[in-house]
């Protein structure tokens, strides 16, 4: 497949002048060896200028490229478990670099997820194709999907994202459970199998149990729901020994037993009054950039939330004003309105350590 892409050296002077075919192999680094498999594949010499798409001499190798070679097969599959993973990327990007096209893009994906690889009982499936979905899906889906919706929620804080990150965290405890503290593969109500597999290893894509108990965990402590908390802490205890005897083919799952152990920050942001006053508390706690600190919005219709995440019932907006409360651990400090009081708090919660 790669073919299509290589370049020789003799290939590009037969269809550059001589002047110009020496300029651009020194500038797309051809060599007469080559770099894969006796050819080139063309990269940028460090400190060159990327030619437009319109540069005449793109569009001649181009159009040779087209006309004379086999373009590789595309697979046009599209997956839920690799979208999920998808979504929570782009959505982490947008909270932690102000990226409004990112979370657009997570939403858009989410959505299509939700409106094509859903079936009439709510039962999520694993592959479109050619405007066709099939196959129930499996536990990597699953986690994947409730990750990036997880990870929706934190960026753009809408109570459906979280409604969603829920409702597929408790689905997955329901198809998945092997009822001995850890998941299966395939679901219950998929057809008969010899044996139900189990896949524990990370590799080019993390195993669906170590994303299965980084959500579990991170969710739990998000909405104060100690029963999902509990459950991915029993899911790392059943596997720790392999953990600890092989930590390289672990990676996703040792993500997850670091969530666990290292100190975190819990927030919730009331919104007051003035909704530009969270706006700008929310920058404070994002411009700290914790890697384990999560964040609840509260509004002013709070009924859903208050279901979702009962760890902030009780928790209102300071004589009308914009309101934070921060927990790390057991330990919760008094709820703040003002912003270098909040800059104070994250400090005494102690930062260096946040950030190890």
């Amino acid at each position: 497949e790669g073919t299509f892409y290589l370049w020789t050296e003799n290939q590009i002077r037969e269809v550059l002048p001589t002047g110009v075919a020496d300029q651009f192999i020194e500038r797309f680094q051809v060599t007469k060896a080559g770099n894969f498999a006796g050819k080139s594949i063309l990269h940028l010499t460090p400190g060159a200028q990327l030619p437009d798409d319109n540069d005449p001499l793109v569009q001649k190798l181009r159009t040779i490229r087209e006309g004379q070679r086999t373009r590789p097969h595309r697979d046009e599959k599209i997956l839920t478990g690799w979208n999920g993973l998808m979504i929570a990327a782009l959505a982490r990007l947008s909270a932690n670099h102000e990226h409004p096209a990112a979370l657009q893009a997570a939403q858009r994906a989410h959505d299509f997820i939700a409106t094509n690889l859903v079936d009439g009982s709510g039962r999520l499936l694993r592959r479109f194709f050619h405007g066709e979905a099939g196959i129930p899906a499996f536990l990597e889906d699953y986690a994947s999907l409730a990750w990036g919706c997880l990870e929706l929620y934190l960026s753009g804080f809408t109570t459906a994202s979280l409604r969603a990150a829920v409702h597929w965290t408790e689905q997955l405890l329901v198809l998945f459970d092997d009822g001995a503290g850890s998941f299966y593969d395939t679901a219950t109500d998929t057809e008969v199998v010899i044996t139900r597999n189990r896949s524990l290893q990370d590799g080019a894509l993390p195993a669906g149990i170590s994303i299965a108990a980084g959500v579990l965990i991170r969710l739990g402590r998000l909405t104060g729901r100690t029963d999902l908390e509990e459950r991915g802490i029993t899911l790392l205890e059943q596997h720790a020994g392999l953990y600890s005897r092989f930590p390289s083919a672990y990676a996703q799952a040792l993500l997850a037993v670091d969530e666990l152990l290292g100190p975190g920050v819990e927030a919730t942001i009331v919104c007051g009054r003035n909704r530009n006053e969270a706006a700008r508390m929310l920058q404070v706690l994002r411009g700290q950039e914790l890697p384990r600190v999560l964040i609840l919005w509260k509004g002013t219709q709070n009924a859903e939330l208050d279901r979702l995440a009962p760890r902030q019932r009780g928790q209102m907006a300071l004589n009308g004003l914009s309101t934070v409360y921060l927990c790390s651990g057991r330990r919760c400090l008094e709820p703040t309105t003002d912003i270098d009081q909040l800059d104070g708090h994250l400090n005494s919660l102690n930062k260096d350590d946040l950030r190890a």
